[in-house]
């Protein structure tokens, strides 16, 4: 099976005084439309992201055309002896409660019946360990089928 993950952001909440309603900004746009430099952590393969195995081809961590709405996208192939590693740079330090926005989605590969399972962790620059890693959903949120994309939001925690 492989998660592929699209139109990744921050986003960030900016009260407007003078209508008296929140507004969303978005910033740190990436689309993955880009091509790919095929070099592995901890060299970018984009602007921020690093992964442990980037490929050309469709394996491991790769750039795959069924991103939403006919876009590319991120796409990861974990199997029993790969699990994919992405590390994402991010600066924050000019946004209000910034959170991480991303869609993604898994599809069959094979016949097995495991499901891919995502985690979220973080650390600051200055610290050199990251957080426990928490599960993105439950553990059957990205099973081996066909799905179609699904939105999520994370918080980045707070001293970050």
């Amino acid at each position: 099976m492989c998660i592929f993950f699209a139109i990744l952001f921050l986003k960030f909440p900016l009260f407007i005084p003078e209508y008296g309603h929140l507004i969303f900004r978005q910033t740190e746009i990436q689309r993955f439309e880009e091509n790919f430099q095929i070099v592995n952590s901890p060299q970018e393969f984009l602007p921020g992201w690093t992964g442990n195995e980037v490929r050309s081809t469709a394996s491991r961590i790769f750039q795959s055309a069924q991103g939403r709405n006919g876009s590319k996208a991120l796409a990861v192939q974990p199997i029993s002896t790969f699990n994919g590693i992405l590390t994402v740079s991010l600066s924050t330090r000019e946004f209000e409660e910034p959170k991480v926005q991303f869609w993604a989605r898994s599809v069959q590969n094979g016949t097995g019946t495991r499901a891919a399972e995502v985690y979220i962790s973080w650390k600051g620059s200055s610290q050199t360990v990251f957080s426990s890693p928490v599960l993105l959903g439950s553990q059957m949120e990205f099973p081996n089928e066909n799905q179609e994309f699904s939105k999520y939001q994370i918080a980045i925690p707070e001293g970050l």
